[in-house]
């Protein structure tokens, strides 16, 4: 990343969207991935949703985790719903309906909590007549999600362009987002990456002018302030991982590492970041040179902002759509598809900070579609949650599951 400074494409991808710094330590040797997997019992949990659910993000942290996710209706619309987790998934609420949604497997509406209670939630709106001429709608609920009220856009412009992958925090004060905005696109501008506290009458921030257009983005807050990663794009095509940090005056940061990915377009396969008191964990998914999947820890005098070298979780021809959690003081657990014989299986496996790797586990095994979507990964008291796509039978259903964080001593 060069803050506020320039790199850009046209969203590359196979097919259509629709429906689809210096190291403070000497490096830790790559790890391998082990042949074997070790199975570890996943308890499955009931979901509210129904046939041909997608899209499912999670968000919040301790006790506020919420989940949404979109259903097709019978008149060929599409829903909006959300579910909050008290020792199971509480019954499924719905949020809203309509005839012009976005809807597509990767770039996913959400919902979150504010300290005070206040829940905002967003939707990808049509609001031109080009294919990714859409913007994201707000809305916010006052009453735990019984009503809800109309905010209107998010960003604070009305181009018709993309404006979306959006990515939220709890701040003291209230709600962060981050998004990708396409404002400068119509007149052949770049990708943006912008943020605001939701519901502020002050303009948007830039955090960098020319991003990767499709790759998810994630964020995270700690005692340091917010921090935002995404995949970055020089003007020679190199779309590494960058991160950005909130400062006095302006938000800065830069490049987790040079894995030297160049590729011409979006490879729809964002970062994952988590932070603790005083370290901050990203995961990410690159094809510099094969398939990789790979995690940074930041410096703890430096924190998000210098990183050591990264650790490989999984060479094994993974195909990416990470997360990343922090499960005790020094361990982090790390999510991602794997590519198998008969499709892709959901994994995951912890990291200690300084490189040592467990056993890769399996959740679940899925197909290696889109319409697998992007597995969701959290961790809730001692257990790690899980919220994926089942894409095996005729309509695409959700399935969670949780498995028990191991005991580190």
């Amino acid at each position: 990343m060069r803050s506020t400074q320039g790199m850009r494409s046209m969203c590359w991808i196979v097919g259509v969207l629709l429906w689809v710094g210096g190291c403070a330590q000497e490096p830790e040797p790559t790890a391998p991935v082990p042949s074997s997997v070790l199975d570890r019992e996943v308890v499955h949990l009931d979901l509210p949703s129904g046939p041909g659910a997608m899209a499912p993000q999670l968000t919040g942290s301790g006790d506020d985790l919420v989940l949404t996710w979109l259903e097709p209706t019978e008149d060929d619309r599409h829903s909006l719903y959300f579910t909050t987790f008290d020792e199971g998934w509480t019954h499924g609420r719905h949020i809203a309906t309509s005839d012009d949604f976005f809807a597509n497997w990767a770039d996913r509406p959400a919902a979150i909590r504010a300290h005070d209670g206040t829940l905002y939630a967003h939707w990808l709106r049509m609001m031109g007549e080009g294919t990714y001429d859409y913007g994201i709608h707000m809305v916010r609920s006052s009453d735990d999600g019984v009503t809800w009220q109309d905010m209107g856009w998010l960003h604070d412009d009305a181009t018709p362009a993309e404006h979306g992958f959006v990515t939220y925090v709890q701040e003291p004060e209230g709600v962060r987002a981050f998004w990708l905005d396409g404002r400068a696109m119509p007149g052949g501008g770049d990708m943006q990456l912008r943020t605001t506290v939701v519901g502020s009458s002050e303009p948007s921030e830039l955090v960098d002018e020319r991003v990767c257009e499709c790759c998810s983005l994630d964020s995270a807050h700690g005692r340091l302030g917010s921090f935002v990663t995404y995949r970055d794009r020089s003007p020679d095509e190199v779309r590494d991982i960058a991160v950005g940090a909130g400062g006095d005056s302006a938000w800065t940061g830069g490049t987790i590492h040079d894995d030297g990915w160049r590729i011409a377009g979006c490879p729809v396969n964002g970062p994952a970041i988590d932070i603790a008191e005083d370290r901050v964990v990203i995961a990410w998914h690159t094809e510099a040179v094969e398939p990789l999947v790979q995690v940074a820890f930041s410096d703890s005098d430096a924190v998000g902002r210098r990183f050591g070298e990264p650790t490989t979780i999984d060479d094994q021809a993974p195909l990416g759509r990470v997360d990343v959690a922090w499960i005790g003081d020094d361990h982090a657990a790390v999510s991602w598809l794997d590519a198998t014989d008969g499709g892709a299986a959901l994994r995951w496996r912890w990291i200690h900070v300084d490189g040592t790797v467990g056993p890769v586990e399996q959740v679940a095994t899925t197909t290696a579609q889109r319409s697998a979507g992007v597995p969701r990964m959290i961790r809730h008291d001692d257990m790690l949650l899980f919220v994926w796509v089942d894409d095996s039978g005729p309509a695409t259903v959700l399935r969670s599951g949780r498995v028990q964080i191991p005991s580190f001593g």
